[in-house]
């Protein structure tokens, strides 16, 4: 994958792993949960910052999946 090597994801590369549209990446890097940062007028967020909040974000669906069920 050619974001491997890559120390920072930008709007484009996070639109391309999750399959999104640039508009909407640009949505998550505006939301206060998103630890994405601006760096010379460029959103970008950390590759390891990006995967451990993504986890998140699955463990937090898996836990209302599961208390939906209850």
């Amino acid at each position: 994958m050619e974001h491997e090597n890559r120390i920072v994801f930008f709007v484009k590369d996070i639109a391309d792993i999750l399959k999104l549209s640039k508009e909407f990446a640009y949505t998550l890097f505006r939301r206060e949960d998103f630890p994405g940062m601006c760096i010379a007028n460029r959103f970008c967020i950390r590759k390891d910052y990006f995967w451990e909040w993504l986890d998140l974000q699955d463990n937090s669906q898996r836990r209302l999946d599961d208390e939906k069920k209850c």
